[in-house]
């Protein structure tokens, strides 16, 4: 599991030059790459985004580079020039040439630009390595995160063994209250016995909270499967709570128990909780 969020950066220099590179990512329900500050280095760009959509699924994702050159010139003297033009003055003329003339042959003293003495080698490489920092601090991230999401599904689940014992409990309760009134009811009324005992179920089915509880259980399962998954798994692993939420929502809405609603409202606490920290799951 990795984590959306992430931060790399690296500060590399040449003689005459400065490249810094910064790369980070927040949530985002897709993968948007955004690359600035290349300037005349817009080739290398397409290696970038390739390295990037390689291992990052899902994030904005911001590189950004940065290049400061000194603006220094430096001359360069070429002394085999100097000694042929040297050498075809004195045959021509008989005579050694002047300083001026011969500073003034092309090839023998030029003016070099240091700003050129970065390369796309030199900003592909700089970008590796922030990009391996970067990628180091979402799996960190990712997996920080997947002990906290683990620990809190444990107390979700160690909430529904309560929920579901008490439940069990209160279910024979229930039958033993429903059936006293029903052959009270029956006595005062005389009806049909297989009607009322029809209506009698659809009424327990209306507050009976089991299969609620099977399918938070069944959700529960696939969460810790899903978490154990490599790549991208935050999209189900939100949808999941989601169901989670709808089902523990409709198990408040049926229970008539204190302790089981205390207990249903922790429960939807901490998939809210949950549904935070996954927003943060690539």
């Amino acid at each position: 599991m990795h984590s959306m969020t992430g931060f790399g950066s690296v500060e590399q220099m040449t003689e005459n030059t400065t490249l810094s590179v910064v790369i980070k990512s927040v949530n985002h329900k897709n993968r948007d790459i955004r690359i600035k500050g290349l300037g005349d280095f817009q080739a290398v760009e397409n290696n970038i985004k390739k390295a990037i959509e390689r291992d990052v699924f899902r994030g904005r994702i911001e590189v950004s580079f940065s290049i400061k050159k000194s603006g220094e010139k430096k001359l360069s003297y070429s002394e085999e020039t100097a000694e042929f033009y040297i050498s075809l003055y004195e045959e021509m003329a008989g005579e050694e040439p002047s300083v001026q003339w011969l500073l003034s042959r092309p090839g023998v003293v030029e003016v070099l630009d240091l700003d050129e003495d970065i390369s796309s080698d030199f900003i592909q490489k700089a970008f590796e390595e922030a990009f391996d920092e970067f990628l180091a601090m979402r799996k960190r991230e990712g997996s920080y995160l997947s002990e906290c999401l683990k620990e809190k599904i444990k107390y979700i689940e160690s909430e529904l063994d309560i929920i579901k014992a008490s439940t069990e409990e209160d279910k024979k309760t229930q039958q033993k209250f429903f059936r006293n009134r029903v052959e009270e009811f029956m006595e005062e009324y005389a009806m049909d016995p297989s009607r009322f005992a029809t209506e009698l179920a659809l009424l327990y089915e209306k507050i009976s909270i089991e299969e609620e509880i099977d399918r938070l259980y069944s959700h529960i399962e696939q969460f810790n499967v899903i978490i154990e998954r490599k790549g991208s798994v935050g999209r189900s692993l939100d949808f999941l709570l989601q169901e989670m939420f709808r089902e523990a929502n409709t198990m408040a809405n049926k229970s008539r128990t204190i302790d089981v609603l205390h207990r249903l409202v922790d429960v939807k606490t901490a998939i809210d909780d949950l549904r935070e920290q996954v927003a943060n799951v690539e």
